[in-house]
């Protein structure tokens, strides 16, 4: 492995992950190593300890995600956007190209919330979420800024009714999400 190689070759102590499959399983290890030596200060070995923190791992990932997205949607939230826009505004201004920024906002969920309940509100969200998913490219960002508000927008406004109904608002609402589209370009 790189990291018992340096310990060796440098002579100098050294933490790192490392990266294993144990049982066909792949698993992160935090590594602790140090160099065993001599009397006379010639490196001749190794000391370390190694210890599974896959499971640590998988965890900072999901709090990193869960601190990025929208639990409703499943959408960037503002932090993830901005996470992700800054580069891209700040290549953007360099290269001196234009970028656009579409909105999209849902009319209505109030209505239907008060109307219907906030369960309904939920579908209507998330039907929502899901007809612009699938008008924009997954390199796009999508996101979520408010429950009723994402960036980035069809080119027309589109009508939709709920993909599923229940008995207490089967063809009873219908909502739109309107457009406005704004253009930034870089400075």
């Amino acid at each position: 492995m790189a990291g018992d190689r340096h310990v060796m070759e440098t002579g100098s102590a050294m933490t790192y992950e490392d990266i294993g499959t144990a049982a066909g399983v792949t698993r992160v290890y935090l590594s602790n190593k140090a160099p065993y030596r001599e009397a006379a200060g010639n490196v001749i070995g190794m000391v370390g300890i190694s210890r599974d923190i896959t499971e640590r791992k998988r965890a900072e990932e999901q709090a990193r995600s869960l601190s990025l997205t929208d639990q409703l949607t499943g959408l960037y939230n503002r932090r993830g956007f901005l996470a992700l826009a800054t580069p891209l505004l700040e290549r953007e201004s360099r290269t001196q190209r234009d970028l656009y920024l579409f909105f999209a906002d849902m009319d209505g969920l109030k209505y239907i919330n008060d109307t219907f309940g906030h369960v309904e509100g939920d579908q209507a969200i998330t039907d929502a979420t899901r007809l612009l998913r699938s008008a924009f490219r997954e390199s796009d960002i999508l996101h979520a800024w408010a429950a009723t508000s994402s960036r980035c927008s069809p080119p027309t406004p589109i009508r939709m009714t709920p993909t599923r109904s229940s008995a207490a608002c089967r063809n009873r609402w219908l909502h739109t999400i309107s457009r406005a589209v704004g253009l930034t370009a870089c400075l």
